[in-house]
């Protein structure tokens, strides 16, 4: 097995399929809708609301080093230089990778390592993004996947003050199964930490007051159709609507014309298939509809031996060509190409010449095309999330839990009611730390909690004004306070201060 660098920027998720996905129409009726849109069937392009949100990873530590080779180190001043040349006045966002582990002072080493280069590159400009992979080293299993959701949760903490970071990638091709280097479907137990990191990392962000923070996981298009359906539908049946819920995207992982299908030539039909099978069968299949977006975060051809530079190119100008033609078919949001520069310009494998540089930073011809195609199709408009808290006019949220306290009790309704000058919408309520969807009619909505033993009862709600900003407001009552209000228990005001 090819080993890949464990750097911070990591290592992109690619490794050949089991199968090859052959195209013809005899296989339809086989497949179903897991064979996607077949070249010549793409459907009409349908209008898209944004421009794409176009990135990067930025690292060289792409694609397999074979035994005995090398990777060679990165330049900091000459990757700012052709980031910085790539991007110009653009918003243009950085893809990292850092591993969990389970060993804890290791992890936390690589998390402060990735803070403080990303930090690095956000004050010069740029956005960041971060794939959090599953990789733990003393075995798996439920402890395994616990110690990753709390790991999320402090990925979240860490990072998710900072408006310039967008999106959190829980895992890493937990689909492919056959190269611990590349993907984590290999780790026992990775789908229940994808689905618990999912989880874990939208209520840590909600909680923590950081609901615009991008939360998905990736998908390697494709291995065989058996596994996709088993993959998809594990998500579905064990995730349920509280992952659903949970979810803001799906990242895509292609390479048409170099896996899947592997004929230089095939890069328009690759993309069409793979975002078309990915929206309209598989996404289905574990109950993520419409308002979950695909985000395309890893999308590359190599040069190299037998791979002229003039091939990159074209590719290059196919594939985005197709996401952006079709982006209102398939709601992608976002484009990162992979990668910015060689690994290893000087050797054999393929997978050593992903990036539109060289490895010394030499541009090749479709880092131009790349900057080019920024320059005509990104939009000015800054992506940086809001971190404000204190709204604009007039705005109370209060909760009436009644006779909550009382310990005679087994459950309370729980009633929420939205005032203000502002139009608000509700984002999410949490009890004690667990999700609780409201059914809000106009600006009230109530839910029914379950009370157990005494102690304290802690409510959060977050609502969004209509000027984009979030509003939390937090309640906190106590059940079973002595022994005297077992007799008579005490009322607590429904109202809430402004």
């Amino acid at each position: 097995m090819r080993k890949k660098p464990q750097g911070w920027f990591g290592v992109a998720a690619l490794a050949i399929a089991v199968v090859a996905i052959t195209w013809s129409p005899a296989q339809a009726s086989t497949y179903g809708c897991e064979q996607g849109a077949l070249p010549g069937q793409a459907p009409a392009p349908k209008p898209a609301g944004s421009r794409l949100l176009f990135g990067i990873s930025p690292g060289g530590g792409a694609g397999a080093v074979l035994p005995g080779g090398k990777l060679v180190p990165e330049d900091p001043v000459k990757q700012l230089a052709a980031l910085e040349r790539l991007a110009g006045s653009h918003p243009f966002v950085m893809h990292a990778y850092v591993a969990f582990t389970g060993v804890s002072a290791s992890d936390e080493r690589g998390l402060q390592a990735a803070r403080s280069i990303l930090a690095g590159l956000e004050r010069e400009g740029f956005f960041s993004e971060l794939v959090v992979r599953y990789m733990p080293a003393h075995g798996a299993g439920a402890d395994a996947v616990s110690a990753y959701a709390r790991f999320i949760r402090h990925v979240v903490d860490t990072l998710g003050p900072d408006p310039r970071f967008l999106d959190l990638q829980v895992t890493n091709e937990v689909n492919f199964t056959y190269a611990a280097s590349t993907s984590d479907g290999i780790y026992l137990g990775a789908k229940d930490a994808l689905i618990a990191g999912v989880e874990a990392a939208k209520s840590e962000a909600l909680n923590r007051g950081f609901p615009d923070l991008g939360i998905g996981f990736n998908w390697f298009y494709r291995t065989d159709p058996s596994s996709e359906d088993g993959f998809w539908s594990y998500l579905g049946t064990h995730g349920g609507s509280a992952f659903a819920r949970s979810l803001d995207w799906v990242g895509l992982d292609a390479y048409p014309g170099t896996f899947l299908p592997p004929a230089p030539g095939t890069e328009v039909d690759g993309m069409i298939n793979a975002l078309s099978v990915l929206r309209d069968c598989y996404m289905p299949a574990a109950g993520l509809g419409g308002a979950v977006k695909i985000h395309v975060v890893e999308n590359g051809w190599p040069t190299g031996p037998g791979r002229p530079e003039a091939l990159q190119t074209t590719a290059l100008q196919n594939m985005i060509g197709a996401v952006q033609r079709f982006r209102g078919n398939y709601g992608v949001t976002d484009y990162r190409w992979f990668d910015l520069r060689d690994a290893n310009s000087s050797g054999a494998d393929l997978e050593e010449h992903f990036g539109l540089d060289y490895d010394n930073y030499m541009p090749k011809p479709a880092f131009f095309a790349y900057e080019s195609l920024i320059n005509s199709l990104d939009t000015q408009t800054s992506p940086a999330r809001s971190i404000a808290t204190a709204p604009s006019g007039r705005i109370a949220i209060t909760i009436s839990a009644g006779r909550a306290n009382a310990c005679t009790r087994r459950s309370a309704t729980v009633r929420v009611a939205l005032h203000g000058d502002l139009h608000l919408r509700l984002l999410a309520a949490y009890v004690n730390g667990g999700r609780r969807v409201l059914d809000m009619r106009g600006q009230t909505g109530r839910f029914v909690l379950p009370l157990r033993g005494a102690g304290q009862v802690t409510v959060v709600i977050y609502a969004r004004t209509t000027d984009g900003h979030v509003y939390e407001k937090l309640r906190t009552f106590t059940r079973c306070r002595n022994a005297e209000h077992r007799v008579a228990p005490e009322r607590e005001n429904s109202e809430d201060p402004d």
